[in-house]
C-alpha cells in the first residue's frame, strides 16, 4: 500500500498508517460484537488507517467507544479523503468530497440495502 496522506475538502490533513496484522487483530478485538459485521469493521479499519489529524497524532484505537469517537472526529468529509487514497481504483462521484454520505463500494451498498 502506498498511501500516505489524505487531504479532505476542508484541507485537513489525515496521515495514515498502514495496518499491520497485529493491528487488525486488535481492531477486531476492540470491535466486540460489532466485528461480525462487515461493514462495521470495513469502516473501522479505514478510520483506524488514521496516525493523525492535522499533525497531531492519533492513537490505534483499543475500545469499540475509541472507534467511535475517532469516527466522529473524522467525519463524512475525512471518511471520503481517506477512502479515496486507500482506494483510488474505486469510482468517484463528481461531487463526493461534498456529499453528506461517503461514496459506498457494492458490498457496503449491499450490506447497507
Amino acid at each position: 500500500m502506498s498511501y500516505q496522506e489524505a487531504v479532505d475538502a476542508k484541507g485537513v490533513k489525515y496521515g495514515l498508517r498502514e495496518l499491520t496484522p497485529v493491528d487488525m487483530l486488535d481492531i477486531i478485538e476492540a470491535a466486540e460484537n460489532a466485528a461480525s459485521n462487515q461493514t462495521w469493521l470495513q469502516l473501522a479499519m479505514m478510520m483506524c488507517a488514521v496516525e493523525s489529524i492535522d499533525g497531531v497524532p492519533v492513537p490505534l484505537p483499543t475500545t469499540k467507544r475509541h472507534v467511535r469517537a475517532l469516527a466522529g472526529r473524522i467525519g463524512n468529509l475525512g471518511l471520503v479523503a481517506i477512502k479515496r487514497a486507500m482506494f483510488p481504483e474505486a469510482p468517484a462521484t463528481e461531487d463526493a468530497e461534498t456529499s453528506a454520505e461517503p461514496t459506498l463500494t457494492p458490498a457496503e451498498t449491499a450490506a447497507k440495502n
